[in-house]
């Protein structure tokens, strides 16, 4: 068998995983701060976790084949929920659906206030943080059914 130089031992192994499970957590709190706008010290100190633990997954060499895989897991769920979002967008943007329920809420002619959140649900800052999350939870998934 090959020296491999960048296969991590079992310490950093269990440290890469731990570090992931981190990720998820801080994920969850960043898309939870999107909708209870949380203070900005906070919001600034989970952008800066998550998208840490989310560099260092994506962009470090010292992974064995497993973990590769875990990671490839996480991004085809993150590619794909930014894939569900993009059609979900074309198809309300061919419709006219997003302009004229704007066009409604901002009028104040919108009786039920509970309908203007669909405003809040396309957009880029809150489709960045559910792709977090997504890759956070397709790797965990992956990791506890192998």
């Amino acid at each position: 068998m090959a020296y491999d130089p960048y296969k991590p031992n079992e310490r950093e192994r269990s440290k890469l995983y731990l570090l992931n499970w981190f990720g998820c957590a801080a994920s969850i709190c960043f898309v939870v701060d999107y909708f209870i706008l949380a203070p900005l010290v906070l919001s600034k100190f989970l952008l800066v976790i998550t998208s840490a633990l989310l560099g260092s997954s994506l962009f470090s060499p010292r992974f064995d084949d497993y973990y590769r895989s875990l990671r490839n897991e996480g991004s085809r769920w993150a590619s794909g929920l930014l894939a569900l979002s993009l059609l979900a967008s074309s198809i309300l943007s061919l419709g006219d659906l997003g302009y004229e329920l704007g066009l409604t809420a901002v009028s104040g002619d919108l009786d039920d206030l509970g309908n203007v959140d669909i405003v809040m649900l396309f957009g880029a800052d809150l489709t960045i943080r559910l792709a977090c999350v997504a890759f956070f939870a397709g790797f965990t998934y992956k990791h506890l059914r192998s």
